[in-house]
């Protein structure tokens, strides 16, 4: 069965800069895959080659097995690869429940050819509905977001993506600027995902990639540096080395 996500031999250029170098990477159901590297690593350059957010300099990214490298990023997401990013971008002065509503709305704008009624009204309130039960905000759905704790927002954001009803979901930074006592919300909602949603995620806190990755995938210079389990990755010396700072102790 072909992976729901894949990138053969990607690569990206800025000028004489290579920050993407012949990257390999499957993303099959059900994977949660932690990406990090030290800063400058190439991290949020290869999902945005994987989202279609940057254009790709040779290789190819697959979807469900078929050729998407050149697929503009709104037709990636029509086939469930779907992205969060490092910055919140919420209508601030929306509240939760009309910022998931705008979202279901586009959604069912793209998937349907019937006419806008009661059917497609049904259908928007029937996500807005699932998505706040599965982030756990019912009882701050008539709430503004400016009113919300930053965790909250991210946690909006994340539920955005949800309405989309990924197979792929790609998160950046999801915990960026949340404060260490609102982390847990992010990471208890990203547990709660359903199983079968592959997710690929970038996170620079050791704690939450061993709480939720199964797999880790370290990015140097662009390049892949090394794969494996937490125990692995935990384990390898060089890996110790180049990112978390334990040489030759």
């Amino acid at each position: 069965m072909s992976a729901l996500l894949e990138t053969r031999s990607l690569s990206k250029s800025f000028g004489g800069l290579n920050v993407t170098n012949n990257v390999d990477l499957a993303i099959s159901s059900g994977d949660r895959v932690a990406l990090i590297g030290p800063n400058g690593a190439g991290k949020t350059t290869l999902v945005n080659l994987m989202s279609g957010a940057l254009p790709v300099s040779s290789g190819e990214v697959l979807i469900g097995g078929d050729t998407v490298t050149h697929m503009s990023q709104q037709d990636r997401a029509h086939r469930g690869l779907i992205r969060t990013f490092q910055i919140t971008r919420l209508f601030e002065s929306m509240t939760v429940a009309d910022i998931l509503r705008v979202a279901a709305v586009q959604k069912h704008k793209a998937g349907l050819k019937l006419r806008w009624g009661r059917a497609r009204t049904d259908l928007v309130e029937r996500d807005v509905e699932r998505v706040l039960a599965d982030i756990k905000m019912q009882d701050r759905r008539d709430s503004p977001v400016t009113l919300l704790a930053y965790g909250e927002q991210r946690l909006v954001e994340l539920g955005v993506a949800l309405v989309m009803q990924p197979r792929v979901l790609l998160l950046d930074e999801p915990a960026a600027g949340v404060p260490q006592s609102e982390s847990h919300i992010i990471m208890d909602a990203i547990e709660r995902l359903p199983s079968d949603l592959g997710v690929v995620f970038i996170e620079h806190d050791m704690d939450l990639v061993f709480r939720f990755a199964e797999r880790i995938v370290v990015l140097v210079n662009g390049g892949v540096f090394a794969t494996g389990t937490t125990d692995e990755i935990a384990a390898n010396d060089d890996v110790r080395a180049i990112y978390l700072g334990e040489a030759d102790e």
